[in-house]
């Protein structure tokens, strides 16, 4: 089952995730910038953009798709890229992805 499903050309609901170390914990993102990165699985293709941080001290993030975002319906991979304010880099998940299924419309 797909972490994030939605409809071809739908920009609603946000992606939504709260990013945890390998106990659970949630990190604390206070200063730090968010990306996500959407890599299609049928054509390769990256989009990468600026994500929000929703709630710093609890590690939550979100981005809302744009409506140029997603060109077809397939799977997707989705991985959070953070980098904190002193400059080091940590994507999440660290092992795999996260799956954005993009199902087709009727129109």
């Amino acid at each position: 089952m797909a972490d994030y499903t939605i409809k071809l050309h739908d920009t609603l609901p946000p992606m939504e995730a709260t990013l945890k170390d390998n106990t659970g914990a949630a990190y604390n993102l206070t200063g730090a910038a968010v990306q996500i990165h959407l890599r299609c699985r049928n054509t390769g293709t990256v989009v990468n953009k600026a994500a929000t941080i929703t709630d710093a001290p609890n590690g939550v993030v979100s981005y809302t798709l744009a409506t140029n975002d997603i060109s077809a319906a397939g799977s997707y991979d989705v991985e959070w890229q953070v980098t904190f304010s002193g400059g080091a880099v940590l994507t999440f998940p660290n092992t795999g992805f996260l799956e954005l299924s993009v199902l087709p419309d009727l129109a």
